[in-house]
């Protein structure tokens, strides 16, 4: 949980967008 929120602050506008990016940094 804490890396999907560093995650989404640090690309709040790909994460917002774009769900596949999202899912590709989660991963990463």
């Amino acid at each position: 949980m804490g890396y999907r929120r560093g995650v989404r602050i640090t690309w709040p506008t790909i994460t917002l967008p774009t769900p596949l990016c999202r899912h590709v940094h989660f991963a990463d």
